[in-house]
């Protein structure tokens, strides 16, 4: 087998020189042989100083941001309230003048409350909110502000500021969803645990008032209507009664004839009909009322985020994770040492001149200064 770095063929011509190396392939014994788990066990036992080394400095570093970045994670949960009950009748009698209301009787659902959260909207007026809040833990230190002036985010008008911090915030904020318990849980980070409680209340409060003020919109738009229609079903059963009443005044002795008795019983019915019609409206138009001056909550705070906020990142996780990562790193450099040092040997002569070139070049790069140092003397 031909020596690795030696020449296998070597063609010469009157004007120029041709050589051709050949170096060892996958395919031959001795690169077979380095491969094996052995050698590669050895690789690393070789390089363990390397290995340790690195992997403390990755553990350290870790640590060191982890501590130094780290923020406080706010959690809260609630669950939408359903306002149904109330509409359901509203639903069915609106039905039967050809009017959809039934997905008013079941509410927004989770995914639109789950987006509201986090909507601009939504944002928009927490970051403009003032908060109040300790950063130390002595409570001393107290600090009154809104998010545009304490995350300082830069930008060429207020509006892009505040679109910055909006931006910022909701990569700060998460909103997971239980579609089985009906619940959603909000996790807002900040640097300050009293922030973070905060901002997760005041984004909760939001949710409800904006929920809230959908649901009275909605409410007087159901009144409207609803006002609309009492007054054109009261003046159905006023001539309906007034039919009948006409029709009992001429035929005083209706009772002997069976075709003055059907008549009577088919105006009667449609009394009662538009009566009964009449009475639901009635008793919907007063429940929309009610509903559209009512200012309970539309959501049900399950866990509130005061006394929540825990740090984000644990140093266990981040202490595991970061040994990991160093390791990986390690071996990696380990075998790339290993590897250069092979090659070192397969191909010394490309080494050489590597070094050579490295050399001038370093030259070359440190000769530019000096150049221009030189002109600009001669320009003075």
């Amino acid at each position: 087998m031909t020596e690795p770095g030696k020449p296998i063929e070597q063609a010469r011509g009157s004007a120029d020189e041709t050589v051709v190396y050949s170096y060892p392939t996958f395919g031959d014994d001795s690169e077979v042989a380095s491969l094996s788990p052995l050698e590669l066990v050895n690789t690393v036992l070789r390089q363990r100083r390397m290995i340790a080394g690195i992997t403390l400095a990755v553990i350290v570093s870790v640590l060191v941001l982890t501590v130094l970045l780290r923020g406080w994670r706010a959690e809260a949960s609630f669950a939408p309230s359903s306002s149904g009950s109330g509409m359901s009748q509203v639903a069915g009698l609106a039905a039967q003048f050809g009017v959809n209301l039934s997905s008013l009787q079941n509410g927004p659902s989770l995914d639109f409350f789950a987006a509201l959260a986090t909507s601009r909207v939504i944002l928009a007026d927490a970051v403009e909110t003032q908060y109040v809040f300790t950063t130390d833990n002595a409570g001393r230190d107290t600090v009154r502000t809104d998010l545009i002036a304490l995350y300082d985010v830069s930008g060429d008008s207020p509006n892009e500021r505040l679109l910055g911090t909006i931006k910022r915030l909701d990569n700060h904020t998460t909103v997971t969803k239980d579609e089985d318990a009906g619940l959603i849980t909000l996790h807002v980070t900040a640097k300050w645990p009293q922030l973070a409680e905060q901002i997760a209340g005041r984004i909760l409060g939001l949710v409800n008032e904006f929920n809230l003020h959908a649901q009275q919109s909605q409410a007087g738009a159901e009144r409207r209507f609803i006002q609309e229609r009492l007054g054109a079903v009261r003046s159905e059963l006023d001539s309906a009664e007034n039919a009948l009443k006409e029709f009992l005044q001429n035929n005083l002795t209706y009772q002997g004839s069976p075709r003055l008795q059907l008549e009577v019983a088919r105006l009667q019915r449609h009394v009662d009909l538009v009566q009964q019609v009449y009475t639901t409206l009635s008793q919907a138009y007063e429940q929309a009322r009610i509903q559209e001056v009512r200012n309970t909550p539309v959501v049900t705070i399950v866990d509130r985020p005061a006394g929540s906020a825990r740090h984000s990142v644990r140093l266990a996780v981040a202490g595991l994770l970061s040994l990991i990562v160093g390791v990986l790193v390690g071996v990696l450099m380990a075998f790339l040492r290993d590897y250069g040092r092979r090659q070192r040997v397969v191909e010394a002569d490309t080494f050489r001149e590597f070094a050579e070139l490295r050399q001038a070049t370093i030259r070359d790069f440190l000769l530019v200064p000096r150049g221009v140092a030189r002109l600009l003397r001669r320009g003075r």
